[in-house]
């Protein structure tokens, strides 16, 4: 089956009513039917479509078949015609035929193809496969050329992209708590930038949150995305008005917190998460590190 001219013949579906193969039963069953559709198998398998004689022994043994009723089922099939026999080897006229018309279907099926192709390519001596080696020894055809541009097209846009980041936005991010969606939080940080908002307000509020963060001890999967803190309804504005320089356990406002507020303060931050669809759902909000209890 994995060899490339494998032949999918028909098989009529009242094969066991012809009367040449009803002969052929009456005579050896439908072990003799099995047989004779086992040959012919064969046959398609067959370079030249034919079996031949001296090689009847050895099919004998392979498939576990009495040699006797092997040759009594082949000289049968010769006498009703369902075989061709020139004495020295076998065939089926039927096999023959099927084999010549799929031949010639590949063969139109790949004259298409070439006209296909020269048609893409503008002509047919564009279409030819002319070889060019690089100096890094690639072979480059005009089957690959393209394939070639897109390589290369796509280094150039990693080198690029590598390259689209202000330092403006690079300062926010490494004063960010967490690191995830690089991509999507420049275009964030880019958006507010083009709508008047102040770098340094951005800045401010960043590092209000996360020193917050840090001394609320909040995990860092519960912490927002750089993309979500600077797009939900305008947070970092609302960072950028706190006073982060109190108490490291106050409310802004000087007093501290108490244990209850401390707790209260990590569950608003684990169920905000939740909210914006930066937690799995298969993380129970109410189980994270005691943060309820």
């Amino acid at each position: 089956m994995a060899e490339k001219n494998t032949y999918y013949f028909q098989h009529d579906y009242n094969a066991r009513n012809d009367p040449d193969i009803i002969s052929l039963r009456a005579e050896y069953g439908w072990e003799g039917y099995g047989i004779y559709w086992l040959l012919v198998e064969m046959m398609y398998e067959s370079a030249d479509s034919c079996i031949y004689n001296k090689a009847i022994a050895g099919l004998s043994k392979c498939y576990n078949i009495d040699i006797t009723l092997l040759s009594k089922c082949i000289e049968t099939a010769i006498e009703v015609g369902l075989f061709g026999s020139d004495g020295n080897k076998f065939w089926s006229d039927r096999v023959l035929e099927n084999k010549q018309y799929i031949d010639g279907l590949r063969t139109k099926r790949s004259e298409a193809g070439k006209q296909g192709m020269a048609s893409r390519w503008g002509s047919k001596s564009e279409a030819k496969n002319e070889e060019v080696i690089t100096p890094l020894y690639n072979k480059i055809t005009n089957d690959n050329k393209g394939k070639e541009k897109k390589g290369k097209e796509s280094k150039g846009n990693e080198i690029k992209r590598k390259d689209i980041y202000t330092d403006d936005f690079l300062n926010f991010w490494n004063e960010y708590p967490r690191k995830d969606g690089k991509i999507p939080a420049f275009k964030a940080f880019d958006k507010r930038i083009k709508e008047a908002f102040s770098v340094d307000a951005i800045i401010l509020g960043t590092k209000n949150y996360a020193v917050y963060c840090q001394r609320q001890g909040i995990e860092t999967r519960f912490i927002k995305l750089p993309a979500t803190f600077l797009n939900d309804d305008l947070c970092f504005t609302e960072w950028a008005e706190k006073d982060m320089t109190k108490h490291a356990s106050s409310n802004g406002s000087g007093r501290r917190l108490s244990a209850d507020e401390q707790r209260q303060a990590n569950t608003m931050a684990v169920l905000d998460s939740f909210i914006n669809g930066e937690v799995e759902e298969e993380s129970d909000p109410f189980a994270m590190g005691g943060i309820l209890e």
